[in-house]
């Protein structure tokens, strides 16, 4: 980061820009975003632990793993989740919350309207295009779908959702499975246990 004025500025991640100043560099306030942060982390609250942050870090992973290399950025998704929260979201857990946070970016992204940056006041630079916009729309409209379906499921097949949500990262899955379910989202009880260990047995002599 580089003093720009009042702000900072960082260098943008299109690297084709480079050669122009006015759009080499992209004006932040890391210090007054942190602020407002760590405001809107005072409420909601999940057993006592602000959820704003948290939530975050789940909608960048998401994103991470469902656009990987596409904009919008996780920056910009944080942005989306920030003002999601602003407007308010509902939700005693974290995995409510972070349905509404996906529902929200979706909304967002399909609204066609300028993403404001709170820590600067001013719409958010560079823009990804309408097509980049619109493609985080349905990826984020279909994790919303899938998350908002995990809430009404049993143990086992939400967890599987949330795991399908979440994605991997360079250790795995970021969702482990309960005890007891199975990657199809089934239950394992002692007697499908036992069935599963006797057809693994009978399968040698097909």
């Amino acid at each position: 980061a580089v003093p720009s004025g009042g702000q900072w500025a960082i260098p943008t991640r299109d690297r084709d820009a480079w050669g122009d100043p006015d759009s080499r560099w992209v004006e932040t306030n890391p210090e007054r975003l942190t602020e407002l942060s760590s405001e809107r982390n005072s409420a909601p609250t999940v057993g006592g632990q602000g959820a704003y942050i948290p939530t975050v870090k789940l909608m960048r992973q998401a994103r991470r793993h469902h656009l990987g290399d596409s904009k919008p950025g996780g920056f910009y998704i944080e942005l989306l989740t920030y003002w999601t929260f602003e407007r308010g979201v509902s939700g005693n857990s974290f995995a409510e919350l972070f349905a509404a946070a996906l529902r929200g970016a979706s909304d967002q992204l399909q609204s066609g309207q300028d993403l404001i940056d709170p820590a600067m006041g001013a719409p958010y630079e560079p823009k990804p295009s309408g097509e980049e916009r619109q493609h985080a729309a349905e990826v984020f409209a279909e994790l919303a779908t899938k998350a908002e379906r995990a809430l009404t499921l049993k143990r086992c097949p939400a967890a599987v959702l949330w795991r399908e949500i979440l994605g991997t990262n360079e250790r795995g899955d970021c969702f482990p499975l309960p005890p007891n379910c199975d990657e199809d989202g089934n239950e394992i009880t002692e007697k499908t246990r036992v069935a599963a260990m006797g057809s693994k047995e009978a399968s040698g002599f097909a």
